[in-house]
């Protein structure tokens, strides 16, 4: 695995991944929508294996609504409308950093960003990580089904385009009282990555 690229909104951002800086780490569930669009799925954070269509368990989304931001995993199961077979899906959360194995103009444009960085050491800055996570992350390149199966490292065939390289922090409370933080901050040193031509 070569080190992955990372497409930023902003360019001033890019020096901190350069320079050193603070960086915020985000739950899985924050990249959730109702649509796809860009950094967003409809599916992201659902651990699904059950043989059923993929319009079967997005219906049991819209009638169950979201799961609540945690690391414990929550389970529906509920009833195909029209089959009457069990469904049987979970929720788990946890925080995420996402950068992309390509070097794409065309990738940067549909994620709406607007300047692209190359990691210069994934596992050094991993390590730097889980140190501040106290939690050792799972990282590996993302695969895309046209099943309803997913997990946090197998998504849709409609996100391949976004040729995505993971890592995730699962089970991890920074606030027990009231689950999750949104964001979770990590300091990255200097010289983290270096700016990429497209």
């Amino acid at each position: 695995m070569h080190n992955p690229y990372l497409y930023l909104e902003k360019k001033e951002y890019a020096e901190t991944w350069i320079n050193g800086g603070k960086i915020p780490i985000r739950l899985a569930s924050c990249y959730r929508k109702d649509e796809r669009n860009g950094i967003y799925t409809t599916d992201e954070n659902i651990i699904s294996s059950f043989p059923v269509p993929t319009r079967s368990w997005e219906w049991v989304l819209q009638k169950k609504g979201n799961a609540k931001d945690g690391g414990n995993i929550d389970t529906i199961i509920s009833i195909h409308p029209f089959t009457g077979d069990k469904i049987e899906m979970k929720w788990s959360d946890g925080y995420i950093l996402s950068f992309c194995t390509i070097k794409c103009s065309k990738v940067m444009q549909k994620l709406d960003k607007k300047i692209c960085v190359q990691i210069n050491d994934i596992f050094k800055l991993k390590k730097c990580i889980d140190e501040q996570m106290n939690c050792i992350g799972e990282y590996q390149r993302c695969k895309y089904t046209k099943t309803h199966q997913r997990n946090h490292f197998l998504k849709s065939k409609d996100d391949e385009w976004q040729q995505e390289y993971r890592i995730f922090w699962k089970g991890i409370k920074h606030c027990p009282r009231k689950g999750f933080h949104k964001e979770f901050w990590v300091d990255i040193p200097k010289n983290t990555a270096r700016i990429c031509k497209l």
